[in-house]
């Protein structure tokens, strides 16, 4: 980066690619491949910002700019008498007060650092390892200093065997007599060639001193040196700057939760690379768990020593070499020109089913499929990939590591390299064993001519490794011995393929998606095995993607009932010639027109109040006709809307209930059904999707999905309010309401497992969250669900009112129940306060023409715990904003079930039946101005809408004790 450029990203919702690959602006034309591989992984940018400036900023400078709200997206400002302009477009910080929280880069600035110890101009800048603008964990921030001959002097005493020690550095392990092996710790370690490395172990020294043979023999001891391995290398890429000087460093890592029998062999490797290289062990102490634990602990140890170093090499600690230096592997790594590369092997595990979904490279490549066993990346990206692509830090322990590369590359072809040719990485897995030979005392690959830097002996077999290693002499003597004699012992005891069946059987079924509890099996939960094998294999002979049938089979809605496989969406609209959603014969010359179905009076008697409701509405479009060849929307007398869940009838999974297959034989009978092409059905019940065949028509309903929803077809909608508002509510101020965030409502043995964590949000100051358990007959001694929480949640639940709480807070949190969607979303906006949606695969209400980031905030579940975080960053000035177009949106499309049932028309029209060149103004002037005819169509919900509604979805037990006699969901 330029002395005289300051370079901004600012993005919503996604992180900012590494920070070395920002500054190739200036490099070789063929760098810039990075870039373009690193912009396609993640998310579009929303804003890009740049400042000029006379002088270098420092980073605690741009955080004090971005915590007080001076540095923006749209605005100069002045820092310090220098004046900023945004005129640059590239990335090198992330921050944007319009959209998201003050996140800066690496840095975060949080209210608690802006307090009067401290300032407004002299923050502490604390490390984020969340680069996007949505939150900002903070760690203190420590640096490494390079790794030289210490003085004995320098070394402190810890503790004796057997003891813990405490240390953020170096730990040495020994006597005087024996000697010290040393090794990096991160923490507390006990002091044990358990856990240590101990003398005598694969290529550890003798003492340097001279000692006699009748010294007396002491209890080994631990010494801590406070300073970790710099990690730098000799060599200055002119790649960029780097985070110390102008070396780049290098954090070589593996993880084990003890001395793994072949661990001093890769740690021995690793001391030759040079005094500044130490292998980092994680997990020593820990129960191995589960891949994904492992992977986890990687994160972990990443995300605290990110500042630290520019690149991360790992290497399984089990078995793996390094036969070259750190300079030789750097050099590599960069020639991929990739921000990631990952060894290569033969075969595809443990997802051998994705094989068609990897790379073209893999086509042609020798070694076709990633092995997460050896890979190498930049710090700021792969500490990235893990928290916010992978997000392992919300999985369970029993995720596969490769697995899960496997996954994401498979989903994004420039994720990360292989390394085909096995130019940095070799494995040894089945035929590769056979492609290695020693020549001038180095492995060289007789297939692919390269002379590979690391091997990986991935597999039972640890013979070849050792081999290689003895032919290259690098292993000799009494080393040799001793590991071969561990290479007897582990086939002898196959400790290996023991452990590897344990977490097998233990993890044949778990969840594979972030979640807050990502450890219970809701399969098991729920009793619901062969549900599961169903689903899945329904979702896979209808051609569902891999990665979709994954996240589809693990929500606890989509088995609620049986849900038959739409006919899909060909993607065109009316004008540009679909075969769904077609165009009326005379179109141009009569215009967008809709066909309601006269009811008569065998269909009247059917109907819920809410399809009369729906129906009355569509009778005051001003749309509407009387000649159904001129429609290009038709609306049915048949009653879809499953109000009280009508049409699920006994919820059956295996096929359609008599209910709703008679709804399937209603709707073919339909004088002008055509397969349900230009229909709009209307459906308000708490399944995923409709439980009978629709065909083509496009449905407009309350709890679809992300999986049911067919994006250009289907209109999400919301749920009326059962609590109302007036405007005056609406109107108080953000800043005239105490209350940060609210929740309100109660959970049962079905509700989504989201309700159960909401207590540890709460604080009773200014986060009101109480979830009561009204679902659950506490009388019983053995009540299903009714755990130790109920009784504290309960009193909670009855120090505030709903109507109360609502009208005095600045978020309220919305989170799933039975179904995606809620009550609750409609009177969050009615009492003015900030949606906070916390739904995964909830599809927004008129996602097609509102701008929800304009007035709400959306989480994924496993995020949750990050909600205080997260808006007490938003900037106050931002919170206005959102608040005030609440209302809006609200008064504008929300308001009654009429105004709901028009906006869903306006999708639909604005959609399929305006020009492309016409749609950005006329959603504009939507989205200003509202519906022209608004006064016209919009009736209060019925009252018999709203009785109804409290029937079904309010029983009594829900709402005792409500001193304001509102639901409480």
């Amino acid at each position: 980066m330029s002395d005289g450029v300051l370079l901004i990203l600012c993005s919503a919702f996604s992180n900012t690619h590494d920070t070395h690959f920002q500054a190739l602006r200036n490099v070789k034309m063929a760098l810039l491949s990075v870039l373009s591989i690193l912009l396609m992984i993640v998310a579009s940018a929303t804003c890009e910002i740049g400042v000029k400036r006379s002088r270098l900023l420092r980073p605690s400078e741009i955080a004090i700019a971005a915590a007080t709200g001076r540095l923006s997206c749209n605005n100069t400002f002045t820092f310090e008498g220098y004046s900023y302009k945004n005129d640059v477009t590239s990335a090198q910080y992330c921050f944007c007060p319009e959209q998201r929280p003050r996140c800066v880069g690496d840095l975060c600035v949080t209210a608690s650092v802006l307090g009067s110890d401290h300032g407004a101009k002299d923050p502490v800048a604390l490390e984020g390892y969340y680069k996007g603008c949505y939150a900002c964990k903070c760690v203190a921030s420590r640096e490494a200093t390079p790794l030289t001959t210490f003085a004995e002097s320098q070394w402190e005493f810890c503790t004796v065997e057997g003891q813990p020690c405490s240390c953020q550095g170096l730990v040495r392990y020994g006597s005087k007599r024996e000697g010290y092996a040393v090794s990096v710790v991160d923490g507390s370690v006990t002091c044990s060639e358990e856990y240590l490395r101990a003398p005598g172990a694969i290529g550890h020294a003798p003492p340097t001193t001279d000692v006699t043979d009748d010294a007396p023999i002491k209890t080994r001891e631990c010494h801590c040196l406070n300073s970790f391995p710099s990690g730098e290398l000799s060599i200055a890429p002119s790649l960029g700057n780097w985070k110390h000087g102008s070396h780049p460093r290098l954090l070589i890592m593996t993880v084990a939760t003890h001395r793994e029998p072949f661990i001093d062999l890769v740690e021995s490797s690793v001391e030759k690379l040079g005094a500044n290289h130490r292998l980092h062990v994680v997990g020593v102490g820990d129960a191995f768990t589960g891949y994904g634990w492992k992977l986890q602990q990687v994160r972990k140890y990443l995300v605290r020593h990110r500042n630290d170093f520019d690149f991360v090499l790992f290497m399984d600690s089990f078995d793996t070499y390094s036969f070259a230096s750190a300079e030789e592997i750097l050099e590599k790594f960069l020639t991929f020109e990739a921000p990631m590369v990952v060894s290569g092997e033969v075969n595809i595990w443990p997802n051998p089913h994705l094989a068609a979904y990897m790379p073209p490279s893999s086509k042609t490549g020798h070694y076709k499929y990633p092995n997460s066993g050896t890979y190498m990346a930049y710090m700021d990206y792969i500490v990235d990939l893990y928290s916010t692509v992978i997000a392992i830090q919300a999985k369970s322990v029993c995720t596969d590591d490769q697995g899960e590369l496997i996954k994401i590359l498979a989903k994004n072809a420039s994720v990360f390299a292989i390394d085909h040719q096995a130019a940095l990485f070799q494995t040894l897995f089945g035929s590769a064993k056979d492609d290695l030979v020693i020549r001038d005392g180095r492995p060289f690959n007789t297939a692919t001519g390269t002379r590979p830097c690391i091997v990986h002996a991935n597999g039972w077999d640890k013979g070849p490794l050792l081999q290689l290693a003895a032919d290259s002499h690098r292993l000799v003597g009494t080393d040799l011995e001793q590991a071969m004699s561990r290479k007897k012992t582990l086939e002898k005891t196959r400790a290996l393929q023991t452990r590897e069946k344990d977490i097998n059987t233990r993890c044949a079924l778990h969840n594979p998606n972030p979640a807050l509890a990502p450890e219970e099996n809701i399969i098991t939960m729920y009793k619901l095995n062969d549900k599961y094998a169903l689903l899945k294999k329904r979702l896979k002979d209808a051609g569902t993607p891999w990665d979709v049938v994954e996240q589809q089979t693990w929500e606890i809605q989509e088995y609620l009932g049986f849900c038959p496989i739409q006919a899909p969406h060909d993607g065109l609209d009316a004008l540009t010639g679909s075969d769904v959603v077609r165009l009326p014969k005379n179109f141009h010359q009569d215009g967008f027109k809709v066909f309601l179905y006269p009811s008569n009076e065998n269909s009247e008697g059917k109907m819920s109040h809410v399809y009369r409701a729906v129906r009355d509405a569509i009778g005051r479009l001003p749309y509407i006709t009387r000649d159904p060849s001129e429609a290009a929307l038709l609306v049915p007398d048949v009653d879809v809307s499953c109000w009280c869940e009508s049409c699920l009838g006994s919820r059956k999974f295996e096929a359609m209930s008599p209910e709703s297959t008679y709804m399937t034989d209603s709707l073919r009978a339909l004088d002008h059904w055509n397969g349900g092409r230009n229909h709009l059905l209307f459906e308000f019940s708490d399944a995923p999707c409709m439980p009978f065949d629709v065909g083509f028509a496009a449905i407009a309903s309350v709890g679809l999905s992300t999986f049911h929803h067919r994006h250009g077809l289907d209109v999400a909608m919301p749920l009326f309010a059962m609590v109302e508002f007036n405007h005056t509510v609406r109107a108080v101020a953000a800043d005239a309401r105490p209350v940060l965030l609210s929740f309100r409502g109660t959970r049962s043995p079905r509700s989504d497992q989201t309700r159960k964590h909401l207590w540890k949000l709460h604080n009773g100051k200014d986060i009101i969250v109480p979830c009561a358990c009204r679902w659950f007959d506490a009388e019983k001694p053995d009540a299903q669900g009714y755990d130790e929480r109920c009784a504290q949640d309960e009193t909670e639940f009855q120090k505030q009112t709903y109507t109360h709480l609502m009208a005095t807070s600045k978020f309220s949190l919305i989170v799933e129940g039975f179904g995606y969607h809620s009550f609750r979303l409609t009177e969050v906006l009615a009492a003015g306060a900030i949606p906070v949606i916390a739904i995964d695969h909830y599809v927004l209400p008129y996602a097609m023409l509102l701008d929800w980031d304009s007035f709400s905030i959306r989480v994924p579940e496993h995020q949750l715990m990050q909600l205080p975080d997260i808006l007490r960053a938003i900037p106050a000035a931002r919170v206005d904003r959102m608040q005030q177009r609440a209302a809006e949106v609200y008064e504008l499309f929300f308001a009654s079930l009429s105004l709901q049932v028009a906006t869903a028309v306006e999708e639909i029209r604005l959609v399929h039946f305006v020009p492309a060149q016409r749609q950005t103004a006329e959603r504009r002037r939507l989205l200003t101005h509202g519906l022209d005819y608004a006064e016209a169509v919009s009736q209060p919900t019925p009252s018999a809408v709203q009785h109804a509604s409290m029937y079904c979805n309010a029983p009594a037990h829900r709402r005792k004790n409500a001193k304001d006699g509102a639901v409480m969901r």
